[in-house]
């Protein structure tokens, strides 16, 4: 972006501040920059928790990633064996980054997967505090992802992917049936029988893009193609749809 005006330097879209995850347009930046609060760090990139051991947030939101891919790959294929067909589209996105604002409402919760480990305790997540000073305090799953989720809009850069990913978009099985001559139907010129899937696989996804002490890197467990709105708010799914997978039939008559 290379100028707004005078007056606005910066500009927060669809929903304004204070989200999951804020997806602005800033001067001198690039669209589809996402900001969010993240775990406090100090000076050498360690994380800051208090004297009991549970993490410290930003007082602000700070960058996390944009949310537009670096690059989109599509792949197809279609192989022809005597009256067989075969054909399979496999596509993909490199790079980007989605907040899951479902999952950081579940969390508070404990109702994410992940918030299972840790749930009695003895959770040291090696961080420092203000002064730098080592705390080997430990806390419970329920201390941290509380803190992380803040009941419905926290700290996105927890609940932060790489929305890298590949998969089977569709792959399709079919039969062209012999037409006798002289048949009833003789203006038709071809049948063909096929069986179609949609969405069937995935071969790649992201993981989170912060590793947490003692949990590690997630992987995504969500479609990073569907998005919260349609419009210039990207890059936070919250409480979105699942994608689907289709099978069925399909039937092309040449005439």
């Amino acid at each position: 972006m290379i100028e707004l005006s005078d007056e606005v330097k910066i500009f927060y879209l669809g929903g304004g501040f204070g989200r999951s995850g804020t997806p602005v347009v800033e001067e001198g930046k690039a669209f589809g920059d996402l900001l969010a609060f993240k775990w406090a760090t100090d000076a050498k990139g360690t994380h800051v928790v208090t004297s009991a051991g549970k993490p410290v947030l930003t007082g602000d939101q700070q960058y996390i990633g944009n949310h537009n891919p670096k690059e989109t790959i599509g792949f197809t294929n279609t192989i022809n064996y005597k009256r067989f067909s075969f054909r399979v589209l496999t596509d993909g996105r490199i790079g980007g980054v989605v907040v899951s604002g479902t999952e950081m409402n579940l969390a508070f919760s404990g109702i994410p997967e992940v918030t299972a480990q840790h749930r009695e305790g003895g959770w040291n997540l090696g961080g420092v505090d203000g002064s730098g000073q080592p705390i080997s305090a430990a806390i419970t799953a329920q201390d941290f992802w509380q803190i992380a989720s803040g009941k419905r809009y926290g700290a996105g850069e927890f609940f932060a992917y790489d929305a890298t990913s590949f998969r089977v978009r569709e792959a399709s099985l079919g039969y062209d049936i012999p037409l006798k001559s002289g048949a009833f139907l003789s203006f038709v010129k071809g049948v063909k029988l096929s069986v179609v899937g949609r969405n069937l696989l995935w071969l790649y996804r992201g993981k989170s893009i912060l590793d947490i002490p003692g949990v590690g890197k997630r992987k995504m467990w969500f479609d990073p193609d569907m998005s919260l709105g349609n419009g210039n708010w990207q890059g936070v799914e919250y409480g979105t749809l699942p994608s689907t997978r289709s099978i069925g039939v399909n039937l092309k008559v040449t005439f």
